[in-house]
């Protein structure tokens, strides 16, 4: 009598060599749209148009820098904790980091100047 971790491993020798065989017979065909691929392989290439008539031809504008604004509270949070996760000597206790991230913050958001208001 065969056991059935056999017969299992038989099948999925089996399962294995199926798969494999559909993978090659895959590979092999061509895709469905292959008969208008190879159509415009062939075709000899267009010249490219001129640009229509009263057109901006020149490229487009480079936008702008982005400029850091004012540290926010969640920026300020990850900088914290991406910083602790770096240090080796960090407490590995959440409730712990969690202190030190909190005391971080406010270091750095206290260290900011406040905005003046025109008046």
């Amino acid at each position: 009598m065969i056991s059935k971790p056999r017969i299992i491993a038989a099948f999925a020798r089996v399962l294995v060599v199926a798969a494999a065989g559909a993978l090659v017979a895959c590979a092999g065909s061509s895709p469905p749209d292959a008969s208008s691929a190879a159509a415009s392989a062939t075709a000899p290439a267009a010249a490219p148009r001129p640009p229509p008539a009263g057109r901006n031809t020149s490229p487009p504008a480079t936008p702008a820098p982005v400029v850091a604004g004012p540290q926010t509270t969640i920026n300020a949070r990850a900088d914290c904790w991406m910083k602790l996760e770096a240090d080796k000597k960090a407490p590995r206790d959440l409730d712990q980091r969690v202190k030190l991230v909190e005391a971080c913050v406010a270091a750095k958001l206290g260290a900011q100047p406040t905005p003046t208001t025109v008046q």
